[in-house]
């Protein structure tokens, strides 16, 4: 109103906070979407009132939309970290906005008329970055509602470590952050604090597990070296094959095997071969809710819920 929003403009950066008033007048707010402006159109209203309605593109749209173009080295054997910088560099992003997780791996190398690891012209920047990013035991790539760009944990949006990230597997007995960061109820006499906001106005189980299709208790990766020697790692779950006790029990193979298509080592197939196994032999539980405005609730957190026995 009165001009207020009379400097805004296309591709402008804006930061969009959400937040709540409670009953003693506090305000409080929480960013959650920074990004560049897209046709802000001014709404004229009776009594000089003015409304902007705005669409907001935030960083990963801008790397969707750079391509390569035929100029970018060859990143075999490069670390992981070092070819991120490398690309947002190019595309423009500071590294003040660059929050980056260094596992010490670097990528795979080919020979040096086939290399694995050259970007073809025409392809996007973020479409490499998440194949880099999956070579890197998993590791997810989002932006933060602040502004930075993050490769992290896939599970706990933490930064993982050379010693730590066979560890970030999103258990309560691994590496992720663990701690209880919202603790929500479904009716007043569950909740933990009846003076703290939590209500779950709805709670569903969508599914209980992995689905048939998804689900490996046996998995081998198989592979050569770059003397020709063949390898092959072979990792499986005991207890969904022999212990009849155990809730995890299948009795027979439900298996995956993989084919590296490049030279590879030993250590590179063990990890695979576990990190397989770890994703898909797992049986998770699937939550939906529904809850008032949580402004300061991010992917990652823990949540606790009170009072969902019936669920």
């Amino acid at each position: 109103q009165h001009g207020q929003q009379a400097d805004l403009a296309e591709y402008q950066r804006v930061t969009v906070e959400l937040g709540r008033q409670d009953e003693e007048g506090e305000e409080e707010y929480e960013a959650a979407l920074d990004g560049y402006l897209v046709e802000p159109a001014a709404e004229a209203r009776s009594g000089g009132a003015s409304t902007v309605r705005v669409t907001a593109l935030d960083g990963m749209t801008r790397l969707r939309d750079e391509k390569a173009d035929g100029r970018a080295p060859v990143f075999d054997y490069w670390l992981v970290k070092d070819v991120f910088h490398w690309v947002l560099d190019r595309c423009g992003l500071p590294r003040s906005r660059q929050d980056l997780e260094d596992t010490g791996l670097r990528l795979s190398q080919g020979e040096p008329e086939k290399p694995l690891w050259l970007p073809e012209p025409g392809r996007t920047w973020l479409e490499f970055l998440q194949e880099v990013a999956r070579f890197d035991h998993g590791a997810a790539v989002f932006f933060e509602a602040e502004g930075n760009f993050t490769k992290g944990c896939p599970h706990c949006r933490g930064l993982r470590t050379a010693e730590n990230v066979l560890r970030h597997d999103g258990t309560m007995t691994g590496a992720c952050e663990n701690a209880v960061s919202w603790r929500l109820y479904t009716r007043p006499e569950a909740a933990p604090d009846p003076a703290e906001p939590g209500e779950i106005v709805a709670l569903a189980r969508p599914r209980r597990s992995l689905s048939e299709r998804d689900y490996v208790n046996y998995v081998a990766v198989c592979g050569v070296d770059q003397a020709g020697r063949p390898l092959r790692s072979t990792v499986y779950d005991p207890a969904s094959l022999y212990d009849a006790s155990s809730d995890r029990f299948v009795g027979w193979r439900k298996m995956e095997v993989a084919a590296l298509r490049h030279y590879t080592t030993e250590a590179e197939v063990n990890r695979l071969a576990q990190e397989m196994l770890a994703e898909r032999s797992r049986r998770p539980e699937y939550l939906s809710l529904l809850t008032p405005l949580e402004p300061g609730m991010r992917i990652g957190q823990v949540l606790e819920v009170c009072g969902g026995e019936q669920v």
